[in-house]
């Protein structure tokens, strides 16, 4: 049951109540972009719209867990180079012989940054599109958009990833 001075299900979503979600947002003003970012932004607009939330719940969570297992001394190993350097009789170097997370939470923190990238891009390319026309410029809502402390917070869990590609070795945590 709705509580006093909710806010009907038809007003948020487009939807009536009795009917159940669209396969993707429909109803809305703004054309193809303004349905995409609700797509990315409003899970209770659409299924595709939960399916691509949950998707991104479950990167955040597979990718908290990756970080947390690859600092186990159980699932790091030490680089070939050390057993080569070992093999030579040439001094064994920290670079060289330091335990290094396995390969696959490499790949499982790719993985992750590629989701995380995607739809912060969908999002900020198509923030634009729910905007008040009368009120505010394409330009002026996207900036408003990236200002907002969430979406701070996800550029800020995918730059360290490509800051660390481009002038970490350019392994992007894979090194």
């Amino acid at each position: 049951p709705a509580g006093r001075g909710a806010i009907p299900p038809a007003v948020t979503t487009g939807i009536p109540p009795d009917e159940g979600l669209p396969l993707f947002p429909r109803g809305l003003p703004g054309g193809l972009r303004h349905r995409i970012f609700v797509l990315f932004d409003d899970p209770e607009a659409s299924l595709v719209g939960k399916l691509i939330t949950t998707i991104v719940l479950l990167a955040i969570m597979v990718s908290t867990i990756s970080f947390v297992l690859e600092s186990l001394p159980a699932l790091r190993q030490r680089p070939a180079a050390c057993a080569e350097l070992r093999a030579a009789g040439l001094p064994l170097t920290a670079l060289a012989c330091e335990p290094v997370p396995w390969e696959a939470f490499g790949v499982v923190e790719a993985v992750c940054i590629a989701i995380f990238s995607l739809d912060y891009v969908v999002r900020v390319a198509t923030a634009h599109a729910a905007r008040d026309a009368k009120r505010t410029s394409a330009l002026g809502a996207t900036f408003s958009y990236v200002r907002q402390p969430l979406a701070i917070v996800d550029l800020a869990a995918i730059v360290p990833f490509y800051v660390d590609l481009v002038i970490g070795g350019g392994a992007g945590g894979f090194a």
